[in-house]
């Protein structure tokens, strides 16, 4: 879990989902976009009051996550923590991933192997994010 600069890409992707869905201690309404995208862009910037963002095919590999070398900066993001699966296995490397952003304070746990599975787990495929009166599970499938 990282807490959560602005990246500065600006290269879109044309598959997108939006979703609207109710917080359930509060009844407040928010927002949650899933799209595929690669290079990372700065999505959240050009596209306004985001409460979960789920992207696909990021494409870092664990060691410049871990090392803060990604691009763009891209783990840490004013206002949002981010949440990320990496492929560690060694025929993955260098493809797939995940990452979800949640606003500050929506997330109550997160588990980047939640399927437990040591080769899926190991390809970067799956996050999941508990917000508590609902899961998100953001995975990228082929």
């Amino acid at each position: 879990k990282n807490a959560a600069t602005k990246p500065t890409s600006s290269s879109l992707s044309s598959f997108e989902n939006n979703a609207n869905f109710n917080y359930s201690s509060t009844k407040k309404q928010g927002t949650a976009t899933t799209t595929n995208i690669c290079p990372f862009t700065n999505y959240l910037q050009l596209h306004g009051n985001i409460d979960i963002l789920c992207l696909q095919e990021h494409k870092i590999p664990l060691s410049q996550l871990s090392s803060r070398a990604e691009p763009h900066r891209c783990s840490t993001i004013s206002g949002y923590e981010s949440f990320w699966s990496c492929a560690t296995d060694p025929k993955s490397r260098g493809f797939n991933g995940v990452v979800t952003y949640a606003k500050v304070g929506m997330v109550q746990s997160a588990d980047c192997t939640p399927l437990k599975d040591p080769e899926l787990d190991g390809q970067g495929r799956c996050v999941l994010t508990d917000h508590g009166g609902f899961v998100v599970f953001n995975v990228y499938v082929p």
